[in-house]
């Protein structure tokens, strides 16, 4: 019996700990913003919008433990120069994890087409920082991480 009475106590200790977590924080992301930067004999402009959801989990003392973000991003980028225009969009899903220090993106973060070629810049798949240690790690296709010069001057140089 005593057995019994230490179980049912142990689980209802645990059920009540994870009703006393506070509810998730959710919020909406509105960001048109704009800049320009330099590229080798051009300048070039930047129009985007980024829209996005985040949800943010606690634990039971109320600490921030995950946040987690949906977003849908459009860019254009163009050189200032001639004229030419890249169009980037992107859907991806965000995670930050706060006792790591370490964020996360899985998706389709750019993409920029071509007419009639195709694929011009393919940033998709997964790319985690840690930003305490610096590391790095990824898989799938990153044209923008993994090229070693500005692929979007590259682009907007054609």
């Amino acid at each position: 019996m005593k057995k019994q009475l230490l179980v049912g106590a142990i689980s209802t200790a645990l059920l009540a700990g994870t009703a006393y977590a506070a509810e998730p924080q959710r919020t909406d992301d509105y960001n048109l913003y704009s800049f320009t930067y330099k590229c080798d004999g051009f300048r070039a402009g930047v129009e985007g919008l980024d829209t996005g959801t985040h949800t943010i989990y606690f634990d039971n003392a109320g600490n921030r433990v995950r946040n987690v973000a949906h977003h849908h991003t459009t860019e254009t980028h163009t050189n200032l120069q001639s004229g030419r225009t890249v169009e980037f969009r992107g859907d991806y899903t965000s995670t930050y994890e706060y006792a790591t220090d370490t964020q996360s993106f899985v998706g389709a973060f750019l993409i920029a087409n071509e007419p009639m070629e195709g694929h011009l810049l393919l940033e998709t798949g997964l790319a985690e920082f840690n930003n305490t240690t610096g590391a790095i790690r990824t898989a799938g296709r990153h044209d923008i991480l993994d090229l070693p010069y500005d692929p979007f001057c590259a682009a907007l140089a054609r």
